[in-house]
């Protein structure tokens, strides 16, 4: 059986140990004579009611002080420092809170954006690698630069001065295959017009020096359809005492219909006969060796053949002992007291070059 609560006659509040728990006026049971109808005297009622205001301003008090310990906590703590009456709405600030922190800022946004493009960053090369190896170990070929042959050619007419001398038109035919060297107009070849080719799959160059007649030309060559060069080129016109330089390890075809071979100089043996061995190191430079024309041929390595007169640089041919580069060249010319020397900047560390007399001499 429930207990029986019994209320202040003044204020209706609850009794507890024999007092109102709101206004604090004791209560007076049936043994000591107290009736729940006596009429209370003025100073009871006025005492009563200083007690209830007194309570009231304490009670008042007493929110206010919790309110503002909980206003002075951290944010997290908020929740869990909610008091009777306010706990719905500490808690609905809490979540508030919560939420506005879980708002990325501008410079957070930023940051995940660039975390994630280089993630993606980082699989696209994955991806793309993991394809190359793929093709690869399939036998699929990777193009990753292609150079397109420029096919056959004709040197630029703008490329010739306009007060060129006519070459002669003797209707003889001449055809040649030359390897790298250096090659005069007259001697080796005659003048003409030519179409010269190339002779393989190597890219080989072909230059042309002619100061008298204001002539210079550079082409590159090769058969690889796929190489930087071109097939052919038509309309060279050699003069008379020009320079022919070819470099590289293929040879080079050349073709005219109208060859001035009646002015070309007959060939001699070449009265030189010791040759010379240069090395990276101490052997890498030479200044007894006779003026006259040699051969050179890459035993080891890579890297230019030079010539020096005193402090200038006269002559430079890049040689190699591997596919693609100049094994050998013939007819390089060396003046009366030049050096001779390997330039060690630019050259592997085995550079070997062996200088021989060429087997024939024009005069």
């Amino acid at each position: 059986m429930g207990s029986v609560k019994i209320k202040c006659q003044i204020c209706e509040g609850e009794i507890r140990n024999g007092r109102c728990r709101e206004c604090g006026m004791p209560y007076r049971n049936d043994r000591k004579m107290y009736r729940l109808n006596e009429t209370l005297s003025a100073e009871q009622k006025e005492a009563a009611a200083r007690r209830m205001e007194q309570a009231r301003t304490a009670k008042m008090q007493s929110a206010r002080n919790r309110t503002e310990r909980i206003q002075k906590q951290p944010r997290r703590y908020q929740r869990t420092a909610a008091v009777k009456g306010s706990a719905n709405r500490s808690g609905s600030d809490t979540v508030r809170s919560r939420d506005k922190e879980k708002k990325p800022t501008g410079m957070k946004i930023l940051l995940i954006v660039i975390i994630i493009g280089l993630i993606l960053m980082g699989v696209m090369a994955v991806f793309q690698d993991h394809a190359f190896r793929s093709a690869r170990e399939t036998g699929d070929e990777v193009e990753v630069y292609t150079v397109k042959n420029e096919g056959d050619v004709t040197v630029d007419p703008e490329t010739y001065p306009e007060d060129l001398p006519a070459l002669p038109d003797t209707s003889e035919e001449f055809t040649a295959e030359l390897e790298a060297g250096t090659y005069r107009v007259g001697w080796q070849i005659p003048a003409g017009v030519y179409t010269v080719s190339a002779g393989g799959r190597y890219s080989a160059q072909l230059g042309v020096t002619d100061e008298v007649h204001r002539i210079w030309l550079y082409q590159s060559l090769t058969q690889d359809m796929e190489g930087y060069g071109a097939l052919s080129v038509s309309d060279v016109r050699l003069y008379q005492g020009a320079e022919v330089t070819i470099e590289g390890s293929d040879p080079v075809m050349f073709y005219s219909d109208c060859a001035d071979t009646a002015s070309q100089a007959s060939a001699a043996e070449n009265p030189l006969t010791e040759s010379f061995t240069l090395k990276l190191g101490e052997e890498s430079m030479r200044a007894d060796i006779p003026s006259g024309y040699y051969d050179l041929s890459a035993k080891k390595g890579w890297g230019p053949v030079a010539v020096r007169m005193g402090e200038e640089e006269v002559k430079s041919v890049f040689m190699g002992a591997y596919s693609g580069n100049s094994r050998s060249y013939r007819n390089f010319f060396i003046p009366q007291g030049a050096t001779v020397y390997l330039e060690d900047e630019y050259s592997d560390d085995t550079l070997e070059v062996e200088i021989t007399p060429s087997e024939y001499v024009y005069e």
